[in-house]
């Protein structure tokens, strides 16, 4: 597979994580979708929380790569990225990619996204850094604006969106070192977590301005309880980050 500026002897192998909780009209959409756009070196790996319309019995119909994790019950959004990821780095996977299930993540930007990680070590889809969002509920675009203008200022974070969860990293950033098994947050503050962590270690994070669209189809997973999540979290980190020793973010605009 050929991407501009992408050596194929160095990052040869794709890994794309998505949870998934009932999403098999999505799926059925997303997944020829990524095939058209990347077409060979990669593989898919879904995370499903026990679904119960169907997605286990389309997967198995499916010709494209995939790699199905079926976990017993409803365990959420963190431990099925951190199982992707976990995955993925079984796979041998060189970039690992995570994206939503119901068609908010384009996947029209997944090949120029991948063409820039050579430049960093963590590519984030961002809404709000000269990208834009067509069709959010104004409530959950409130919540976000808010969510992320307090994370980037109560911690130091550099990146205008960091509750997204379309993203590309080098799966070298994750060698030796665990700093995407969070445990004890969900959602919002997973991504807020995961940020904070690779910013503080100095990884370089660069923002791909994207459109987000709503949902295609089905019902939101987010929680109100999700959203007080995050919002408790960034206010722990920032009187951590008060007390203790100020990190260094890099940033890459």
């Amino acid at each position: 597979m050929g991407y501009a500026g992408v050596q194929e002897s160095e990052l040869s192998m794709i890994a794309i994580v998505i949870p998934t909780l009932n999403e098999f009209d999505n799926l059925r959409r997303l997944l020829p979708l990524i095939n058209y756009e990347l077409v060979d070196n990669y593989k898919v790996i879904i995370v499903d929380d026990n679904s119960n319309d169907g997605t286990a019995e389309l997967i198995k119909t499916i010709r494209y790569p995939i790699r199905l994790i079926t976990r017993p019950q409803k365990m959420g959004y963190a431990s099925a990225i951190t199982k992707g990821i976990d995955a993925a780095i079984e796979e041998g996977a060189d970039i690992i990619v995570t994206m939503d299930a119901d068609l908010s993540h384009n996947p029209a930007y997944l090949k120029e996204m991948i063409q820039s990680i050579n430049s960093c070590d963590v590519i984030i889809g961002s809404r709000y850094n000269h990208g834009g969002i067509k069709d959010t509920r104004l409530a959950r675009l409130f919540i976000s604006r808010v969510g992320n203008y307090v994370a980037e200022k109560a911690l130091g974070i550099k990146v205008k969106d960091c509750t997204s969860g379309f993203r590309v990293y080098k799966s070298s950033i994750f060698k030796d070192n665990e700093l995407y098994k969070i445990k004890s947050v969900e959602g919002y503050g997973y991504l807020i977590m995961i940020t904070y962590n690779l910013c503080k270690h100095s990884f370089k994070v660069k923002e791909f301005p994207i459109v987000f669209e709503d949902r295609y189809n089905g019902k939101s997973k987010i929680s109100k309880w999700i959203v007080l999540e995050a919002l408790m979290l960034v206010l722990l980190l920032a009187v951590q980050r008060k007390m203790g020793k100020q990190h260094k973010v890099t940033h890459i605009e």
